[in-house]
């Protein structure tokens, strides 16, 4: 008498095989699953990328705008002949609205060594000559100063942890081979400190304010001796 299985070989051979190809499906779908899932993670990142490149393309846009602007504030006011005060005013004008700075100085040389002529606040205010007087600058300023007279070239100090000093930078106004002057600006209430792109309108205008600050200067000065020749004839009973 044979012996006969209670099992058909080929009903197991076939459940083996479908077996393995459930597993094989099920192993491919977790694949699919997880290259769609890191595909979508990619995409993501790249739109994350794309949307910060715009914004960041469009806030420079932006900047460049508003810049040609101040270029031609100050351009038109050197059409005609204004006062060295009037002169600053606009500048700091300039500066704290296109760049939204909450605070700008401008420093003149006096003897070698910057001191402020004129400011303004940050609600845009131009600050009074006695009140501008009171400008001290910190030994941080003072650093900062020297390496900008030095190098001509601006100076963005970032850093400023424990001195209880806002963020601030300082470009150099220059003229030919004279550095007339300073230009600081800052964000005390914020104490955000200022871009590259910022630093870099600063110092575009600065370069435009040179000319504007040195033709007003020597405009002072030919007042000036216009009124003390005057006198002196006067005096000559001319």
């Amino acid at each position: 008498m044979l012996f006969r299985s209670p099992w058909n070989d080929e009903d197991i051979k076939q459940s083996v095989r479908d077996g393995l190809k459930q597993f094989e499906l099920e192993f491919e779908n977790r694949q699919l699953t997880a290259e769609l899932i890191q595909k979508n993670q990619e995409l993501e990142h790249f739109n994350a990328r794309l949307e910060e490149a715009v914004q960041q393309r469009t806030r420079e846009l932006q900047l460049k705008v508003k810049e040609l602007a101040g270029k031609d504030r100050i351009a038109q006011h050197m059409l005609s002949v204004h006062s060295l005060e009037e002169t600053l005013k606009l500048v700091l004008q300039v500066v704290s609205e296109i760049i939204e700075m909450e605070a700008a100085v401008v420093y003149l040389m006096a003897e070698g060594q910057p001191k402020a002529a004129a400011a303004v606040d940050y609600a845009g205010r131009i600050l009074q000559p006695n009140d501008v007087l009171k400008i001290q600058p910190t030994p941080l300023h003072i650093e900062a100063f020297a390496r900008v007279s030095e190098t001509r070239q601006p100076v963005n100090v970032e850093h400023t942890d424990g001195s209880g000093i806002a963020p601030f930078a300082v470009a150099p106004i220059v003229r030919g081979d004279s550095v007339l002057g300073l230009i600081e600006v800052a964000s005390p209430r914020t104490r955000e400190a200022i871009s590259t792109d910022e630093l870099g309108v600063v110092a575009s205008f600065a370069l435009q304010a040179a000319m504007a600050i040195s033709d007003a200067q020597i405009h002072s000065n030919m007042n000036s001796w216009k009124g003390e020749i005057a006198a002196v004839l006067k005096d000559w009973d001319l």
